[in-house]
């Protein structure tokens, strides 16, 4: 399942025992524990969802996790990656970038990752950061940016999203630590289409094919066009029983699944949560695998859009327990109650459109804090014909 990122290489090192720099030109991190910072723009959990930010919500939740993350690294980079990342730091690293000419993007995920000995790097292409005792051929320190992208749809811009990802982390680094050593940065795509991934994965597939007829120009275009690939793991191309036999870490496995059976078959996706309540909570929980599995359950409930019933809470209890059942439970009622708010937040909008055109930024960020009772009796108010300043009068 793993696929090989592009070839790297690197022009020199530095000599052992010099210090290296790359550390320092990395973007500031947030810490292990903390959870990536939500984007600009990004709904809250009470808003309302499209489909693309229901699926991206489950992703982040999920892989947002360093010890997620790197069990479904370990599986989906070649095996060399995988051992190695099995002992290396990962942090959480900001998801904005910003390149030179201002334009700034957003990353699903990055992570900052330190590997403590890559092994055999006086023997793989590219030179070490920081040499071993042991020399060539033996570990070495090495340091890389692992960013994540979730797919929902073939996207032919999306060989020069990534690039230009890569370009403006690299720009980054160099602002922070100018002459330092730049630290790789891998791009890896969670492709999670209604058909198999057909897009575009590298920028030389954008170019006309006319010049790899020619094998001449087909070289002169290669060597001017980034030869960077990412790394691919495609959930429709996948089958689902090959999926489920890799060895993904309980929670990564269950989001997999119901990612796949999502686009696939929705009616499967309520049996599919039973196993992962078996898996999950089955046994002692910890307090993550249950709010992990709380995101299973309010992922569920947004794409089939109906509430649990009965009977399948009784499945839940029988597969992991009342603490399975009552976590689900839990989940239904707190999406429920946040649709009653999102739909009167949006009546009371509708009302104050036909009033203020465009509504002012203050009026909706009252809006958004806004509880249920209070966006009721402002909408009566608004039946009532009260001005805009009489509005809030008492809440």
């Amino acid at each position: 399942m793993a696929t090989d990122p592009a070839d790297s290489t690197h022009p020199s090192a530095p000599a052992p025992g010099e210090p290296d720099p790359a550390r320092e030109a990395l973007p500031p991190a947030q810490s292990a524990e903390a959870a990536p910072a939500a984007q600009p723009g990004e709904p809250s959990s009470e808003a309302a969802l499209t489909p693309r930010q229901v699926h991206d919500a489950l992703v982040k939740g999920v892989l947002g996790r360093p010890e997620e993350a790197r069990g479904f690294l370990r599986v989906v980079l070649p095996p060399r990656w995988g051992a190695a990342i099995a002992s290396a730091a990962l942090v959480p690293g900001p998801t904005n970038v910003v390149a030179r000419d201002l334009r700034q993007g957003y990353l699903d995920l990055l992570f900052d990752v330190t590997f403590a000995g890559f092994p055999g790097g006086g023997e793989a292409g590219g030179a070490p950061a920081e040499a071993s005792a042991g020399g060539a051929g033996g570990a070495w320190r090495a340091q890389v940016l692992v960013l994540f992208e979730h797919v929902t749809s073939p996207d032919p811009r999306l060989p020069l999203r990534l690039g230009g990802y890569q370009l403006a982390l690299w720009e980054q680094q160099l602002d922070r630590a100018p002459g330092a050593w730049l630290a790789p940065v891998i791009p890896v795509v969670l492709a999670q289409g209604k058909a198999p991934w057909r897009g575009p994965r590298t920028v030389r597939a954008l170019l006309d094919p006319r010049w790899w007829g020619d094998r001449e120009a087909g070289e002169l275009a290669a060597q001017a066009t980034p030869a960077v690939e990412p790394v691919v793991l495609d959930l429709v191309a996948t089958p689902v029983p090959a999926l489920l036999a890799a060895p993904w870490p309980p929670l990564v496995r269950a989001m997999l699944h119901l990612l796949a059976l999502a686009r696939r078959d929705p009616a499967r996706m309520e049996a599919a949560l039973v196993d992962a309540a078996r898996a999950l909570l089955g046994h002692e929980a910890t307090d993550d695998q249950v709010s992990g599995f709380e995101l299973l359950v309010v992922y569920h409930v947004r794409v089939v859009e109906a509430a649990p019933d009965d009977a399948f809470y009784v499945k839940l209890a029988q597969a992991g327990g009342p603490r399975a059942q009552e976590v689900a439970m839990t989940a239904a009622q707190k999406l429920h109650a946040a649709g009653r708010v999102e739909e009167a937040r949006r009546i009371l909008e509708r009302l104050l459109r036909k009033r203020l055109a465009p509504i002012p930024e203050a009026v909706l960020a009252r809006l958004q804090a806004a509880s249920l009772e209070q966006l009721e009796a402002w909408t009566d108010r608004v039946f009532d014909g009260a001005q805009l300043e009489d509005l809030w009068a008492s809440g």
